[in-house]
């Protein structure tokens, strides 16, 4: 008999439903990421221009502590660098963030890259096409999930797309800028940088140089 019933009690339990199913959880994974060295390169920047503290006081609690401690971790989302650019344009403008893109990539990044870069310059003659037609494999170093493209235009002239997944920030494209004027630089050509309105994920630049 209490076999039976033992029999009876082990069918009722397994006919029984189980637990739901766990769910995965979301995915939290951000959109595109820069370097810790990236980072660095325009927070040391934001000091050069004097604007650091001004700036830090305008963030957010992550963001400060993400300033204050750059390499906590190896890469950040996007949007860390993000609101800090977007912070220094509210205070300081547009023309302050142009001028730490510059700075940034003047003292740190472009430092990272001059190897390569004296070695191409050497076989193409500092030509900015054959410069500006490596962004992309330059950039790999300091951002993920941002394509760059570069579309040579007739003679001294080009185009250069930077495409985020996302939309972002308007002050970035100033950001962008800026850098884009240090290459100029770096390579010894004078010319300008022009900025176009794509969309909100796209940013745009026709290069011009002598």
């Amino acid at each position: 008999m209490w076999v039976h019933l033992v029999r009876i009690a082990v069918s009722f339990l397994w006919a029984m439903p189980g637990p739901p199913p766990r769910m995965r959880p979301m995915s939290t994974a951000p959109s595109y990421e820069v370097s810790a060295t990236y980072l660095d390169a325009n927070l040391k920047a934001l000091r050069e221009a004097g604007h650091f503290d001004s700036v830090l006081a305008a963030l957010s609690p992550e963001l400060k502590a993400a300033a204050q401690s750059p390499y906590g971790q190896s890469w950040w989302p996007g949007k860390v660098n993000e609101g800090i650019v977007a912070a220094l344009c509210a205070v300081h403008g547009e023309q302050a963030v142009e001028q730490v893109g510059f700075l940034s990539v003047q003292r740190s990044i472009g430092p990272l890259v001059m190897p390569f870069l004296r070695v191409l310059i050497a076989v193409t003659g500092a030509d900015p096409k054959s410069v500006f037609s490596k962004l992309g494999q330059f950039s790999t170093s300091s951002t993920r999930g941002v394509s760059i493209d570069w579309k040579p235009g007739e003679g001294t002239r080009g185009e250069i797309t930077v495409t985020y997944p996302t939309p972002v920030d308007p002050a970035v494209k100033a950001l962008w800028r800026g850098g884009l004027r240090c290459g100029l630089t770096m390579l010894k050509r004078e010319g300008r940088v022009d900025d176009q309105h794509v969309d909100a994920r796209t940013l745009r630049y026709q290069i011009v140089w002598q």
